[in-house]
Order: C-alpha cells, then structure tokens, then sequence
C-alpha cells in the first residue's frame, strides 16, 4: 500500500531534449515521463507539429494528463518543434516545455540512403514507433 501511495504522487518532471539512443538519455526521459510506468510517445516532425501539438494540447493536457515523450529524427527537429511550442504556449495561463527526443541511430541508418529515402520522409518517422 505505501508503495501505491507513493507511486500515485510522484509526478510527470521535464525532459526538454535528447538522443533516446543513448540507454542512460533513454531511461532519463522514461523516469521523468513516465513515473507511473505510462508513456504517450507521439512521432512528430515539423510537417506533422499542427497535429502533434493539437493533440497535446486538446487532448492530453486537458485531460490532465502530462506523460507524453515526443520523438523526432534529429536534435534540429526537436529545437525546431520546442520554439514553434513556445511561440504557441505564449498566451498559456500554464505554459509547459515541450517533451522531445530524438533517435540519432535511425537517422544514420544505412538503408535510407541505399534505397534513396529522404530524411523528410514519413517513412522514417513510421521506423522510429
């Protein structure tokens, strides 16, 4: 029981960037996010952060819920969606940094350029779930 207790107060803490390939960066952002063992992990890119942000906004953080990791290809994509986040966050009576990974083993993977995949593809974000 006091474990359960204890569980139930511990609470969702930042985790503002970095490479989840890297076990002890990974394991840093599931503690953070995760603390409670539950993880919403949304693949995003620039082309798809209207979406992205929608549902954080809309419907994760509405619902009270703040134990999402989004994951992306690259650092730049990630400082890249953080500002687009902070521009909107603005006028947030609750403003809150935007979680965000990236992978840096499947951005190098061979494949890609062996059957000519661009980094803009969609294809990479669906490898990275």
């Amino acid at each position: 029981i006091l474990n359960t207790l204890l569980t139930m107060h511990q609470r969702v803490r930042p985790f503002n960037s970095g490479d989840l390939s890297n076990p002890a960066t990974l394991m840093q952002a599931a503690s953070a996010r995760a603390p409670h063992g539950d993880l919403i992990l949304l693949a995003l890119d620039a082309k798809m952060a209207a979406w992205g942000f929608n549902f954080i906004s809309a419907a994760i953080l509405r619902a009270n819920l703040d134990n999402y990791l989004i994951i992306t290809t690259s650092e730049t994509s990630c400082t890249n969606l953080a500002e687009a986040w902070e521009l909107l966050q603005q006028n947030a009576p609750h403003k809150q940094a935007l979680a965000c990974g990236w992978d840096g083993v499947i951005a190098r993977h061979a494949g890609w350029q062996r059957y000519q995949v661009e980094m803009s593809s969609p294809l990479i974000l669906w490898a990275l779930r």
